[in-house]
C-alpha cells in the first residue's frame, strides 16, 4: 500500500438500495477516475498481509486482542455553564461499562519537569 493511501467503507444508505457499483458509476460520471485509483479488495487480510505482520513485530500478537480507549475534550472559557454541562455529561456517559479510568491532568504536574511530582510541595525545582 502506498503511503498517501487511504481505505475507506463505502455502503448504500439503508432504504437507497445504493450498491457499491452505485457509487462507482457517480464517481466515473464526476470525472474522479481520471485523477484517484478506485479499487475493490476482495482479501483485505491478504492484501494488508504486510502491514499487519509489521504490526504484529512492533506490537506483539496479543496487541491485536488487547484494546483501550483514549477520550479527551476541549473547552473553553467561552462555553456557558449549559455546554459545560453537555460536554461533561456527554464525556461521562461514553464511560458506561469502564472498568478502571486513568486521568492524566498536566495541572497536577504543576511547573516541575518531573512527571513523577503531583505535589508541588515534593517538588524539587520549583
Amino acid at each position: 500500500m502506498q503511503k498517501d493511501s487511504v481505505v475507506i467503507s463505502v455502503s448504500g444508505k439503508p432504504g437507497t438500495g445504493a450498491t457499491y457499483r452505485d457509487f462507482q458509476e457517480a464517481l466515473r460520471k464526476m470525472g474522479l477516475f481520471e485523477y484517484f485509483e478506485v479499487a475493490q479488495i476482495a482479501l483485505p487480510v491478504h492484501y494488508f498481509r504486510h502491514e499487519i505482520a509489521d504490526y504484529i513485530y512492533e506490537h506483539g500478537l496479543t496487541s491485536l486482542f488487547i484494546t483501550s480507549f483514549a477520550m479527551e475534550d476541549i473547552t473553553t472559557p467561552r462555553m456557558n455553564v449549559d455546554e459545560l454541562e453537555k460536554v461533561i455529561e456527554k464525556f461521562v456517559r461514553s464511560l458506561a461499562g469502564a472498568r478502571r479510568l486513568i486521568i492524566v491532568d498536566p495541572y497536577l504536574y504543576g511547573n516541575s519537569n518531573d512527571l513523577a511530582c503531583s505535589e508541588q510541595i515534593n517538588c524539587p525545582d520549583l
